[in-house]
């Protein structure tokens, strides 16, 4: 899968809808650093995706 934001999309909520379709793949629970690694961003930027998606359920 091509992780790279297309041009003329919102990275963070790129980022957010990959996040979402991790847990769709036969796999519904990640961690914070399972995510960072999946995707190859710093565990903060990870941590903040999860708790902001989390917050609005």
């Amino acid at each position: 899968m091509d992780r790279r934001t297309p041009p003329g999309l919102l990275r963070t909520v790129d980022r957010a809808l990959l996040v979402l379709l991790a847990f769709e793949r036969n796999r519904s629970d990640w961690g914070v650093t399972e995510i960072a690694e999946e995707f190859g961003w710093d565990t903060s930027v990870a941590q903040r995706l999860l708790a902001t998606l989390a917050g609005r359920g």
